[in-house]
């Protein structure tokens, strides 16, 4: 009879040690499952544990959570019995990281390193919310571990581990593509700002003034060399950068007008001129020479075969430079005369020669069909500016003079002689 009360005795110190370790008001420090503690709440309650995900969330941001600040830690465990739970921020050594605050049906433990259940809950789902004051800047990762209860052997564990948000200061680089272009072409213009709050407002302008834009990266078309400079507010600074697209002209050439030349004549001196070109090229469509096809100034050495056909074409191409592509050409046309005067007669039989024709340095004029009369003689430049103006008389029906054109320079002018009524004009070509 002693021995059944003895076995009694036992049984219900037994139950009352066991229902003493199921913590229905909280956990005890330190059986959160991390490896630091390294004890869950089947020390305590016996059974199995497993791992779990969706029990435990917070509202940390993907990117991090920020130095101090303070944010929520969700419980919400799922099933039928009664439920509690025991949560820690730790590092993976055991260090407490940060600092747990109770909320409603809960109380930290082990100081601030744990926040448990204040009475276990029975509902399905059995939810509370804690919060968690993050800790000074530069501690890195944080794994909040927790263990939770969903029937009494039923254990069940989880972490998350959430970043530390490092803000770093706003920055901006600006860069123009291509950077070298050919007037008439496009860049585009890239920005990429950094740091900051990450929500960024964008401002264009540029040197030249002209151009603005509210675009990350507009496309621009500029004439000229220009600086673009674009300023990023992410609502508490701002920052600025620049970027520069420099501008090829197009190639320009000019061969020069065309010209008639006695073909008697050995060579003629060519001048030209070009702009924003890389090389230039002196061709013909005859069988001369020139001393130097490669340069704007150049002599060509009329061929024979030129003599035969009596002109040439003489062309000259400008190449132009990178980045801008392709050529340029013009040609001068080359007419070549014996040069034995040149005659131009009026409906009247009014007469004028000029000779030699093309000229250099002096020519002479020669009228005839005059009656006895007076005459006057001009010449004129091709923009229609007057040189000379001159009068004479005539008893012989016959007019003769010496035109001194040393200071001319190279090019077509016109001759006009009035006689009366009577009016002839002519072409003189110097050389």
């Amino acid at each position: 009879m002693k021995s059944k009360l003895h076995l009694l005795i036992a049984m219900v110190l037994l139950a009352s040690s066991l229902n003493a370790l199921s913590h229905g008001n909280g956990a005890p420090a330190g059986y959160t499952g991390s490896p630091g503690d390294a004890k869950n709440c089947t020390y305590c309650h016996g059974g199995t544990s497993s791992n779990i995900t969706g029990f435990l969330s917070t509202n940390i941001p993907s990117a991090g959570y920020k130095a101090d600040s303070t944010y929520d830690i969700t419980v919400n465990i799922t099933g039928s019995g009664n439920k509690g739970f025991e949560v820690s921020p730790q590092k993976l050594a055991g260090t407490q990281v940060g600092t747990m605050i109770a909320g409603s049906g809960s109380h930290t433990t082990g100081g601030t390193k744990y926040v448990t259940h204040t009475t276990k809950k029975s509902s399905n789902p059995a939810t509370w919310v804690v919060q968690w004051k993050a800790p000074s800047a530069g501690s890195g990762d944080v794994t909040f571990y927790m263990a939770c209860v969903v029937t009494a052997t039923v254990i069940k564990l989880e972490n998350i581990t959430v970043p530390e948000n490092v803000a770093l200061p706003l920055s901006v680089t600006a860069s123009a593509t291509p950077s070298a272009i050919c007037s008439g072409s496009s860049s585009q213009l890239n920005c990429s700002p950094g740091g900051g709050s990450g929500s960024y407002t964008y401002s264009w302008t540029s040197t030249p003034a002209g151009f603005t834009s509210i675009l990350q990266n507009p496309v621009v078309q500029p004439t000229e060399n220009t600086v673009y400079y674009v300023s990023v507010d992410d609502g508490i600074n701002f920052v600025s950068a620049s970027a520069s697209v420099d501008v090829q002209q197009s190639a320009t050439v000019n061969a020069g007008a065309d010209t008639l030349v006695c073909d008697w004549a050995d060579f003629i001196s060519l001048s030209s001129s070009a702009t924003n070109y890389a090389s230039v090229l002196w061709t013909t469509s005859g069988d001369g020479s020139f001393s130097h096809p490669n340069q704007l100034s150049t002599v060509y050495n009329i061929g024979s075969g030129d003599k035969v056909t009596g002109s040439a074409n003489l062309t000259i191409t400008a190449t132009a430079i990178s980045p801008c592509s392709g050529s340029v050409s013009q040609v001068k046309h080359v007419l070549l005369d014996p040069c034995t005067g040149i005659e131009t007669r009026s409906s009247d039989g009014l007469q004028l020669t000029i000779s030699p024709n093309p000229a250099h340095g002096s020519a002479n004029l020669f009228v005839s069909g005059l009656k006895a009369q007076k005459i006057s003689y001009a010449i004129i430049n091709s923009t229609g500016k007057l040189l000379i103006s001159a009068e004479s008389s005539t008893q012989s029906g016959e007019f003769s003079g010496h035109l001194d054109i040393t200071s001319y320079a190279q090019g077509i002018y016109f001759i006009r002689v009035v006689a009366g009524t009577e009016t002839i004009n002519s072409k003189l070509i110097v050389q």
